[in-house]
């Protein structure tokens, strides 16, 4: 059993742990180990201050508040200086912003690394040496990689389908795919990135849950149409959805 598996109680050595908000609010009696596990990463000196650097990598994070986030709390743990955040500016988040953020990123030449990490502000830690994700990444054989849930959201019987369907997505749970932490090679991000946003602004409705624009849809029907160049990290070998692992 790996170190992070022993620290944190999972069946999975993965480097990068996800608990979306339903689980994480007072009401949910699960975000008493979701607090646990952001306490014992906190604490975590074995981590801390190690990876001011990835070589390759750059770590992409999104939140328009003022407030530290908990994944930029984590990264100054870490001592990794290079955490990219991206939209202080915007007064009116939606689902778009994770689309148009980064990729307007990308395209003002800022990023100068073969690869990206985007990652959810609020409910993201990274519990383990970051410096294996590449190669952990070169592994699964894709251009971009995602995490894995059991979920069917936003509700699409095409994706339910065809996710269900891919041979090498052994675990039901973790085969779904979860726009909130993705790697890839950064190139081939920005031309996705522009795809959606293209297919956002015309109206296409895969783009489209209940009339709002959504990433995570619209990242499921890519990850449809597109795989293998696109696959969910259904192994949990970077990333894992936190409550779906107990």
């Amino acid at each position: 059993m790996m170190r992070a598996q022993q620290r944190y109680g999972t069946d999975k050595d993965a480097v990068i742990l996800h608990c979306p908000c339903p689980m994480r609010i007072a009401g949910n009696p699960f975000h008493l180990h979701w607090d646990e596990a952001v306490q014992r990463c906190l604490s975590d000196d074995a981590l801390r201050g190690r990876y001011a650097a990835i070589p390759g990598l750059t770590i992409v994070t999104y939140n328009n508040r003022p407030q530290e986030a908990l994944l930029e709390t984590c990264m100054r743990h870490l001592g990794y200086g290079g955490l990219v955040v991206l939209g202080r500016d915007v007064r009116t988040w939606s689902w778009r912003c994770k689309i148009s953020l980064v990729h307007d990123y990308l395209r003002s030449g800022a990023c100068t690394t073969p690869y990206i990490l985007c990652l959810d502000g609020d409910d993201v830690l990274v519990i383990d040496d970051p410096t294996v994700l590449i190669d952990r990444f070169l592994a699964t054989n894709s251009e971009v990689v995602f995490c894995g849930t059991r979920g069917n959201q936003p509700p699409s019987p095409e994706c339910w389908d065809f996710e269900n369907g891919v041979a090498e997505y052994a675990d039901p749970v973790h085969r779904h795919l979860n726009a909130g932490c993705y790697l890839g090679r950064t190139p081939y991000v920005a031309a996705r990135l522009a795809e959606i946003l293209a297919a956002m602004d015309a109206g296409e409705p895969w783009c489209y849950d209940g009339g709002k624009v959504d990433d995570q849809l619209a990242w499921r029907h890519l990850h449809r149409r597109l795989y293998p160049e696109i696959k969910v990290d259904a192994a949990c070998r970077l990333f894992l959805r936190f409550d779906e692992d107990r």
